[in-house]
């Protein structure tokens, strides 16, 4: 049996695997893997379950992990869900057989094929043979849903044939491949592409809906939130200029990112921090200074960048670079 981290590429991925052992054994190391990747769940390996691995590598505020295994069940009771924050998970099975259980409503998910669940609320997965999944996992807040709103999608397959699923699982099973070659001047555009994926997949469900009032809301929060990250170069952006481009009123929108715990105003700064902290982390861009990475993403004063870094991440932008990348040219932290 075998547990390892990969510490190649900066050690972007981790690579866990139960190896071959004593079924007994591999069962329980099996059980802290999952455990570990998903938070708490029962694991019932299946008659037979020898070994499993996860690759999975973190790309901003989404986690991304590549399941290979043999069958078992989890299963998230409802304790489990009330005991920690839940998560959104959007998967797709790329062999094997699933069934999805959730909010009264039976999935059978085939090769393909794409589904969600909500760790907020209790669920099963269950394989009966051997299986590869691939999975992304990330907070609510992070595609501007909230658990009200998962409900409305959480009882629906999205077929791999056509459409949002064709797209979502060939998005999901390329990033998958590129674990393999993971280095941190992709984890950016990754991040990107899987962001909006995912949250189109949302959209394109909610829009169906938009008699729910929770839906309609929900949907313009998505637009609202895609059109402001295509903008966060811009220093012009602020949550007037979102609110005039949408004809609607600043209160409004206020409410819209209230219903996810935070504000425009924050949203858009966090989102700025998160990408400069990104950009830190890359080793082709260390020849540039905080300052300048900083104006890319539409932060233009040095001193409130690392006032804010410092604020949201416990680190200066100067002093997380280095724990990054070593001690890089002085032009480079120059803040």
């Amino acid at each position: 049996m075998s547990a390892k981290t990969a510490s190649f590429r900066e050690s972007l991925v981790e690579v866990v695997s139960t190896g071959v052992g004593k079924k007994t054994d591999t069962a329980e190391m099996w059980r802290e893997y999952v455990r570990q990747a998903c938070g708490a769940l029962q694991v019932v390996p299946g008659p037979g379950f020898v070994a499993g691995s996860i690759t999975s590598t973190t790309l901003g505020g989404m986690r991304l992990a590549v399941i290979k295994a043999d069958p078992h069940t989890v299963i998230r009771r409802p304790s489990f869900a009330r005991s920690e924050d839940g998560h959104l998970y959007v998967a797709t099975l790329v062999s094997g057989r699933c069934v999805v259980r959730q909010d009264d409503v039976e999935l059978a998910i085939r090769p393909g094929d794409v589904a969600t669940f909500d760790s907020s609320r209790p669920y099963s997965l269950e394989m009966d043979q051997p299986f590869e999944l691939i999975s992304v996992r990330t907070r609510h807040e992070i595609v501007g849903v909230d658990e009200r709103t998962t409900r409305l999608v959480t009882g629906t397959v999205w077929h791999g044939s056509e459409g949002m699923g064709a797209l979502v699982h060939g998005t999901l099973q390329s990033v998958g491949r590129l674990l393999s070659n993971l280095n941190v001047s992709l984890t950016e555009p990754l991040e990107s592409a899987l962001n909006g994926v995912v949250s189109a997949l949302f959209a394109e469900r909610l829009s169906t809906a938009a008699t729910n009032p929770v839906a309609s809301r929900q949907l313009m929060l998505l637009r609202i939130r895609r059109y402001a990250e295509r903008r966060l170069h811009d220093p012009a952006l602020t949550p007037t200029e979102l609110a005039h481009h949408y004809h609607i009123s600043l209160r409004y929108l206020q409410m819209l990112f209230a219903e996810q715990e935070t504000s425009p105003a924050r949203w858009i700064r966090d989102e700025r921090l998160a990408r400069l902290r990104t950009s830190l982390s890359d080793p082709q861009l260390q020849h540039l200074s905080v300052a300048a990475l900083g104006e890319r993403w539409g932060l233009v004063d040095a001193s409130q960048v690392s006032r804010l870094f410092r604020l949201k991440y416990g680190q200066t932008p100067s002093e997380f670079r280095r724990s990054q990348l070593g001690r890089p040219r002085e032009l480079a932290i120059a803040a």
